[in-house]
């Protein structure tokens, strides 16, 4: 079975770095990470783009939209 791991994220990038090496470490695999950008005024891209290479195995998608709070993202 697989999983998708839906994490809304606003000014957070700190542990956005924390969850993407944490899960990189994982040895089930089965799953995609979609991180959906909140309308941070302290976005996440770089540690996305750093931490969710191909290199990490991660299965990672990245969105951004303008900030209507957790529930609605």
């Amino acid at each position: 079975m697989k999983y998708s791991l839906i994490v809304p994220v606003y000014n957070r990038p700190d542990e956005v770095e924390d969850l993407l090496r944490s899960l990189s470490l994982q040895s089930y695999r089965n799953f995609e990470l979609i991180i959906v950008e909140d309308g941070s005024s302290i976005p996440c891209a770089d540690v996305v783009a750093r931490l969710g290479s191909v290199d990490s195995g991660l299965n990672l998608r990245y969105f951004e939209k303008t900030n209507s709070g957790p529930g609605q993202t």
